[in-house]
């Protein structure tokens, strides 16, 4: 999500030309399905099918979302270019970010939640402040080559946001090859189903 956000921005105002206000009125969409899908959508999922299943699921979509955001035109149309991919992105964000936290949360005592909660929280955004980081570095290395090649200005940035979307979509696969093979496929509906608490097999993750 922080390479949308910064990317998508940049490439709404400096390309497509739009004012801060049109930029911000475009991510509306986006929250509203992040919104919809985290507070509603993504609990009776989780319930179903269990946390490890809806974030590989939420990782997909997210690497698909920026993969269609790595062909952005110089000249393109918002409903075309960004839009589409960008509710992609908030139905996988949206599913992607309760089933991490439930992961992080079922493997602590209730003692615990609290230290627990606040390292998950700390750790995203350190991991999204390193990630952009990398993003920017990529994307400004790729713009300047193109500018030095004689490109305009347009064609160098969209350029540069290409690689970082193509970045930002290697980072997210290789979350979901690595949860894939680390997280343990445990329904959240076990213990329920047994009237109790979960015990330690349940709740591990490894």
């Amino acid at each position: 999500m922080f390479g949308l956000l910064f990317f998508g921005t940049l490439y709404l105002q400096r390309v497509l030309r739009y004012g801060s206000l049109q930029a911000g009125i475009g991510f509306v969409p986006i929250a509203a399905v992040i919104a919809a899908v985290s507070l509603g959508l993504s609990t009776r999922l989780l319930t179903r099918f269990g946390h490890r299943a809806i974030l590989l699921l939420g990782l997909g979509l997210i690497v698909g979302a920026f993969v269609m955001l790595s062909f952005v035109r110089v000249n393109g149309v918002y409903l075309v270019d960004f839009l589409p991919a960008g509710l992609v992105m908030g139905l996988g964000f949206g599913l992607a970010a309760p089933a991490i936290m439930g992961l992080g949360m079922t493997a602590v005592t209730p003692a615990e939640s609290g230290i627990a909660s606040g390292l998950l929280n700390t750790t995203q955004q350190i991991g999204g402040a390193i990630g952009l980081a990398a993003l920017s570095t990529f994307a400004g290395a790729r713009t300047n080559g193109l500018s030095a090649a004689g490109k305009t200005e347009a064609e160098s940035l969209v350029g540069g946001y290409h690689v970082a979307f193509l970045a930002a979509a290697g980072f997210a696969l290789t979350a979901l090859i690595i949860g894939a093979g680390l997280l343990k496929a445990t329904p959240s509906t076990g213990a329920e189903q047994r009237g109790g608490a979960p015990s330690e097999q349940d709740a591990s993750v490894s």
